[in-house]
């Protein structure tokens, strides 16, 4: 198939896009010029097409989707602490964004696979597992915009039939993620244990995160890609991961939306 990947010089993008080639498919990338889509760029080098652009701009985004028949849309702003900062910017790119690609999927007849974000459940009302049908209840900028755009998807598919289907996971590690990235703990901790330091927990540190490995994101990515019929359908994916003991110490963060 003919594919595209906004977003796909990005961490999750670029494993996504590598895995696609692999499994013969034709991948065209949609990513704005950044200095992580420059370092990334080598992954890709003659496995995929490279489009330099920005889903906010409709003219473009409907050009790149032009005789594709999937596009995955992982083109976002996704740090938490920047929509507080900067909340328009967050909102621009993730709603206007799919917004853009939904449209254009009217005019190609693209289908789209959403990467929507667990953030949108917030402090779910029940106890875990959250169901895909739980409430949304956002507690960020970046989480609200997730959630509208979730809700954009929906209409489009009720209102135009648009073939979409929402894929929510929870918190991805793996290779290319950067330690500066938001929710990054594991590169965080591991770079502070290579370096003999002490590894840094806000909170009361009885917090549980679920955690996806990136190869297991490209193949559930794939996994969806395989079944045509999840077209309004919302899809979590998630993986517990236990706590070991190590070193740590307690701190504090300005910004906090974990349960303490």
């Amino acid at each position: 198939m003919k594919i595209l990947v906004t977003g796909g010089m990005g961490f999750q993008g670029s494993h996504l896009a590598e895995k696609l080639y692999e499994l013969g498919h034709k991948v065209t990338v949609l990513n704005t010029l950044t200095p992580q889509a420059l370092d990334n760029q080598k992954y890709l080098k003659e496995k995929a097409e490279v489009i330099w652009g920005s889903v906010t701009d409709a003219e473009v985004t409907e050009k790149a989707m032009r005789g594709k028949d999937v596009v995955f849309h992982l083109g976002a702003r996704v740090n938490v602490d920047e929509s507080i900062l900067h909340p328009w910017e967050t909102l621009a790119v993730n709603l206007r964004g799919t917004f853009n690609v939904l449209e254009a999927s009217r005019k190609t007849g693209s289908r789209i696979i959403y990467a929507s974000s667990c953030e949108v459940y917030g402090q779910p009302a029940s106890q875990a597992p959250v169901a895909e049908t739980a409430e949304l209840r956002p507690m960020s900028p970046y989480a609200a915009s997730k959630a509208a755009a979730d809700r954009l998807c929906f209409a489009y598919f009720q209102t135009y039939k648009t073939p979409v289907t929402i894929v929510r996971f929870f918190n991805v590690f793996g290779e290319r993620q950067k330690e500066r990235d938001f929710g990054a703990v594991i590169p965080i901790f591991v770079g502070k244990a290579m370096r003999g330091e002490a590894l840094e927990v806000f909170g009361n540190g009885e917090q549980t995160r679920d955690y996806l490995y990136i190869s297991d994101v490209s193949g559930a990515y794939c996994s969806v890609l395989d079944h045509p019929e999840l077209s309004g359908e919302v899809i979590r994916a998630w993986l517990p991961i236990f706590p070991k003991p190590s070193d740590f110490w307690a701190g504090s963060r300005k910004w906090g939306f974990m349960k303490e």
